[in-house]
This record gives C-alpha cells, sequence and structure tokens, in this order.
C-alpha cells in the first residue's frame, strides 16, 4: 500500500500521459495542433507505451510513449520529454533507426518503400537553449542551407519548447502548452476535456496509488542502474595491473562448487560492503 503524497500527477506524468492519449480524438487534437499542415483527419492505428525490442540480445529496446499511424500510413512517435539528460538527439537518432527497421519497412522490401515517420517530444524544458517554442531538425548539406535544397528523406522530427513564450502562438499551440505546464484550459478549449482527464485520474485512489507504484519502480531501476555501474567501475580500477580480478575470482569459485549465494555475500564484504546484494546478483548473473 502507498502512502498518498498528495502530488498532483499532470499531463507530463507517463502513466497520464498514457491514459489521455488513448483517446484517437485526443491524439488527433495534438497531432494537427503540432502539425497543423498536415491536417490529419483519421488515425489507422494507436498504441501507448509501445515496446520494439532488439533482436540483438546486446542491443537497447526502445519503450515508445505513443505510437501512431495515420490514414496515409505515416508513422508518429510522440515523447513526453521530463528530463534535460543532455542526449535528446542521439535518443532521437536511436528511436529513428528502431522505428526504420521495426515499423517502415518490411523484409525484402526496396527502399523506396520506406514510410514516412515524424518524431515529436514535448519538452517540460527547453532542449536547446534558443527559447523557440518549437525546434525542427532539417537536413541540408554543407554550403546549401536554401529550404529547396533541403535533403528530403522522409524522417521528420520536432521538439515543442513548452518553457516557450506562447504570445505568438495558435490558440490550440496555447492550450497545449498550458495543459502540460497544468495551466487552467479555458472551458470552450478543445483541450479543457483533456484537462479533465487528468483531474478524474488524479482524483482517483487507486489509479493515484498505480501512478507512484510505477514512479517507486522507474527510482528503484534508476537507483540499481547507477549502482551497477558505480560497482562494475570500481571493479575495472581495482583489476587494473592485477593477475585476478574481481570476474576471474568469481569463476574459480564457481569452479569450486561454491554456491551463488556464497560468492555474492564474499564479493559484497570484500569488494563495496555497502551495496545491497540484490545488486550484486543481478551482475554476477550478467556477467556469468
Amino acid at each position: 500500500m502507498y502512502k498518498d503524497n498528495g502530488k498532483f500527477f499532470g499531463f507530463s506524468n507517463d502513466y497520464v500521459f498514457g491514459d489521455v492519449m488513448e483517446n484517437k480524438d485526443n491524439i488527433l487534437l495534438v497531432l494537427n495542433t503540432i502539425l497543423p499542415t498536415l491536417h490529419i483527419k483519421n488515425i489507422k492505428y494507436a498504441t501507448t507505451q509501445k515496446q520494439i525490442n532488439s533482436v540483438d540480445f546486446h542491443s537497447k529496446d526502445v519503450r515508445l510513449d505513443l505510437q501512431v499511424e495515420d490514414e496515409k500510413g505515416k508513422i508518429y512517435d510522440v515523447e513526453m520529454q521530463t528530463s534535460k539528460n543532455g542526449y535528446l538527439p542521439q535518443r532521437v537518432r536511436y528511436y529513428q533507426s528502431k522505428i526504420d527497421s521495426k515499423l517502415t519497412l518490411d523484409k525484402n522490401e526496396s527502399y523506396d518503400k520506406l514510410r514516412d515517420s515524424i518524431i515529436i517530444f514535448i519538452c517540460t524544458f527547453d532542449p536547446f537553449g534558443y527559447g523557440d517554442l518549437q525546434y525542427e531538425r532539417q537536413i541540408y548539406l554543407k554550403g546549401h542551407l536554401k529550404e529547396e535544397e533541403r535533403i528530403i528523406d522522409g524522417s521528420d522530427v520536432y521538439f515543442i519548447n513548452a518553457t516557450a513564450n506562447t504570445n505568438n502562438a495558435s490558440s490550440m499551440m496555447k492550450d497545449l502548452i498550458k495543459l502540460v505546464n497544468n495551466k487552467q484550459v479555458d472551458k470552450s478549449s478543445k483541450y479543457y476535456s483533456m484537462q479533465e482527464i487528468v483531474r478524474e485520474i488524479n482524483a482517483d485512489p487507486e489509479r493515484r496509488a498505480k501512478i507512484m507504484s510505477l514512479e517507486e519502480k522507474i527510482r528503484d531501476r534508476e537507483v540499481t542502474a547507477r549502482l551497477e555501474g558505480k560497482v562494475e567501475g570500481r571493479i575495472e580500477g581495482k583489476a587494473e595491473g592485477k593477475i585476478e580480478d574481481i570476474y576471474s575470482l568469481i569463476k574459480r569459485l564457481k569452479k569450486l562448487n561454491i554456491d551463488s549465494e556464497t560468492i555474492a555475500s564474499s564479493v559484497h564484504e570484500d569488494y563495496d560492503s555497502e551495496l545491497p546484494l540484490s545488486t550484486i546478483n543481478k551482475i554476477l548473473d550478467k556477467e556469468l
């Protein structure tokens, strides 16, 4: 049972975003607000928290916040980004590669069959620091920066800056930014019903408990990842200039038929006693 901390979970929360965007009308509203010139009329397919698994066991999987396909077969990936980690362009590159390899081109199809795709990151911060409300990534050859010289490869990327000034924005974009920032949307706005869904979620004890449970699991995963990285770094440092590092030690103990629990306990005591055994066990399982 999770104690309710009274926190308001807004549209930018992963669970809330996914719940609100399960409605196709809401998806169309957001897409047409950000991409008004496309005049998207219908959605053929949409799913939230779509997992794209890698064929290569060692490759990183991708979980898309919202994957959409319109009536023309164009693929959209809409992501809610709340943390500025400095690797957003690289993340876009990786997402695009996964979308292309898994979703847009079937085996044995030629490259001219590659479907168009658009990635949208709605950011609760300014991703590039220029103050623009909307950034669009475009590809040009060096020395050829005219719009008519732009390279069109069927992939577009947009970044929405929810901290930007919206004085010159459309009324729809202003309301979308208000929704992201948990500010009151006028009742006459098409975004008002979305804001009401957000409020309903926050008023539901069961849904609030689910959100807090998910957030706790995310925090646990992040802490574990940091600790694993920390211990691996320390292990590598201790191994420099030594014949036997921690990995060879564990392998030798395994050959002696010493049980994993005893091995983990020894590593826990001798190398990094402040780390929980559960974390060390995960590292042992991964490496051995």
